[in-house]
C-alpha cells in the first residue's frame, strides 16, 4: 500500500491519473466485448431460427 504523505503532490497526481486511464480503459475493453459479443450471440440466434424454420418446414411437407 502507498504511503501517500511521503508522496509529493505532483506524483499523486500522475499515479491518480493513470489510475483512471487503466480504469477507463478497462471499462472500455469490457464495453467492446460486450457489444461484439451481443452481436455474434445474436447472428447465432439468427442463425438457429432459421434452420429451425426449415427444418419444420420439411418435417411438414414430409408429413402431408
Amino acid at each position: 500500500m502507498l504511503n501517500y504523505q511521503k508522496i509529493s503532490k505532483l506524483n499523486r497526481t500522475i499515479i491518480g491519473t493513470l489510475l483512471l486511464l487503466v480504469f477507463m480503459a478497462l471499462v472500455m475493453a469490457d464495453a467492446y466485448a460486450s457489444f461484439f459479443g451481443g452481436i455474434i450471440f445474436g447472428a447465432l440466434l439468427l442463425q438457429l431460427y432459421f434452420e429451425a424454420r426449415m427444418f419444420l418446414s420439411t418435417q411438414r411437407k414430409r408429413n402431408n
